[in-house]
């Protein structure tokens, strides 16, 4: 069974929609949806005209101009903390225990001053910093909205140097910002 475009026109013309289809058909053409707030911001006609012709548009007043004693590929980056903690130690040579990492080390993990006789140690490989600690807050800290931590939390310290030495030797330990 087939259905004709003549039955369908005879459809909307029986229940008296023939009408109010052939004016949605006709306003579409130039119909917009309209915003009670502007989309688009208007245009800077000097800005636009000084791109079109490669002409040097004033700089504000409270933007302080470039002179020649600027050298910016030679100025030293500064020292960053990790997100929101200024403990977090940034130097690739340390690699004792109980200090939180914020790069990865560049040697093997020791003890350090950490107590061999805590009840549970907390080994975080990728974290917001990584380590081996004997604190759970430390361990809260560097895991808390980090999406898919490294860790591990054994009951030694030794195992605990162990596991995080290997993986170092691995490469999955990793700094999460």
């Amino acid at each position: 069974m087939s259905v004709s475009t003549e039955s369908i026109d005879n459809a909307f013309q029986l229940i008296g929609l023939d009408d109010i289809v052939d004016a949605l058909v006709d306003s579409g053409a130039d119909s917009q949806a309209s915003s009670p707030t502007p989309t688009e911001p208007d245009d800077d006609v000097v800005q636009m005209d000084a791109i079109a012709n490669h002409a040097p548009v004033n700089a504000p007043a409270n933007v302080a101009p470039e002179d020649a004693t600027m050298n910016w590929i030679d100025a030293n980056p500064a020292a960053v903390a990790v997100g929101a903690f200024p403990f977090v130690c940034m130097n690739p040579q340390e690699h004792r225990a109980g200090i939180a990492l914020g790069v990865v080390p560049i040697d093997e993990l020791v003890a350090g001053a950490v107590p061999t006789d805590s009840a549970k140690y907390y080994a975080i490989a990728r974290g917001r910093f990584i380590g081996v600690f004997d604190d759970s807050s430390m361990f809260v800290l560097a895991t808390g909205k980090v999406s898919n931590p490294i860790s591990w939390c054994p009951s030694t310290l030794g195992s605990a140097l162990q596991w995080f030495n290997a993986k170092r030797a691995m490469g999955v330990c990793e700094v999460a910002n």
